[in-house]
């Protein structure tokens, strides 16, 4: 009775623990793969990120603000010029180029023309303009360049040669007959050049471009 007993304890017990030793075993397997991926997740979560690009703004010149004066004088038909009106105040920019004012007309009728006085300082003007109206437009500011000027030198040459893009291929050299050159607004968009002749001297090329 007792073996029997005992065998049957050995058994449930042997069944039981090769039941713990799968679930081991399959748990373990579980819980590795499971750790290994956390791992991985936690490491590609580490990884540095790139620095996101700023946010692109419109770059603006800050305009230089000044104060303009303007005065009127009239001239008569004797050739005598009058005071100095009041003066006008404007408070202008670098982007402004020119100001228009106007003004009545004195009492008398002999009046052969006016001057449009500006200057940067009451009383002190360093621009006018005539005119036979009481209404005249004075520059304040240069005009803005509108004319590409390409000026092209040449030193110990007696000639210049030049090619020119047309599309993505270039044309053949040819002779420009003179060892200067300069073109207003070219209508080429690409040009090369080259300075030909004295086999000995050594040749320069200078290319430059101004906005007139």
């Amino acid at each position: 009775m007792r073996t029997k007993l005992f065998w049957l304890i050995w058994l449930v017990a042997g069944i039981v623990g090769m039941c713990l030793l799968a679930h081991v075993k399959v748990h373990g397997a579980t819980q590795g793969d499971g750790a290994r991926l956390l791992v991985r997740w936690v490491k590609a979560s580490q990884l540095p990120t790139p620095s996101l690009p700023p946010v692109p703004t419109a770059v603006r010149a800050v305009p230089v603000v000044r104060e303009e004066h303007f005065a009127a004088t009239a001239t008569g038909t004797n050739g005598l010029e009058s005071d100095y009106s009041k003066e006008a105040v404007l408070t202008v920019s670098n982007r402004i180029q020119t100001v228009t004012c106007a003004w009545d007309a004195p009492e008398s009728n002999a009046i052969a023309y006016y001057t449009l006085y500006q200057g940067t300082a009451a009383g002190c003007y360093t621009n006018s303009v005539k005119t036979p109206t009481t209404q005249a437009t004075i520059q304040v500011n240069p005009p803005v360049p509108s004319n590409l000027v390409v000026t092209v030198t040449s030193t110990g040459c007696t000639n210049l040669q030049y090619r020119q893009a047309v599309g993505a291929t270039w044309t053949g050299w040819a002779l420009l007959g003179r060892t200067n050159l300069e073109v207003t607004n070219p209508i080429y968009t690409a040009r090369e050049w080259r300075g030909v002749g004295r086999p000995a001297a050594v040749k320069r090329v200078a290319i430059t471009e101004d906005w007139q």
